[in-house]
């Protein structure tokens, strides 16, 4: 069997083969809305933003477990407080790009699930690439999972090494 070597190593491996002039990723189930999908796609073409994040909504967090939700707003302030960067929310699972938002997604060293933090700490330093937010929404239906205490302390790790390392 393959290892897995987590979300970030699998995203920049797919980017380095993709020769799309835009790049979208979101988490492997896929949760949001086909009208966030849409919202995306129009500000890359149409505004032309290099990268455009999806910000979860209140109503976000209304839909999922507890636990992920403490999780999200403690790494929310974590991020306000260790980070100079204009969003607190880096964790949302839809992402898009064009060849610059490529190009550095590609310098990341994560590979784990933080690789969107450690891509917006790289992406907002650079005065060169203009980045947009948009509002996204869950799917009806949704259910989100518990994080296990193994997959917590890996992140954990990987929340230092990008606050301290990259």
């Amino acid at each position: 069997m393959p290892q897995n070597y987590g979300k970030g190593y699998a995203l920049r491996r797919g980017m380095e083969v993709s020769q799309s002039q835009y790049v979208l990723f979101s988490d492997l189930d896929f949760p949001y809305t086909l009208e966030s999908l849409y919202a995306m796609i129009d500000i890359l073409i149409n505004d032309k933003s290099d990268v455009v994040i999806g910000k979860r909504s209140g109503a976000y967090y209304k839909k999922i477990p507890t636990q992920r939700r403490v999780i999200s707003k403690w790494v929310k302030l974590f991020n306000k407080l260790f980070f100079n960067i204009p969003t607190a929310d880096t964790q949302s699972g839809l992402k898009g790009m064009n060849a610059k938002g490529k190009e550095q997604f590609l310098l990341t060293k994560t590979n784990r699930y933080l690789i969107d933090l450690e891509f917006l700490k790289r992406t907002y330093s650079i005065q060169t690439i203009s980045i947009s937010a948009i509002p996204i929404e869950l799917r009806s239906g949704i259910v989100l999972n518990r994080m296990s205490l193994k997959n917590l302390m890996r992140e954990l790790i990987s929340y230092l090494k990008i606050l301290f390392l990259y």
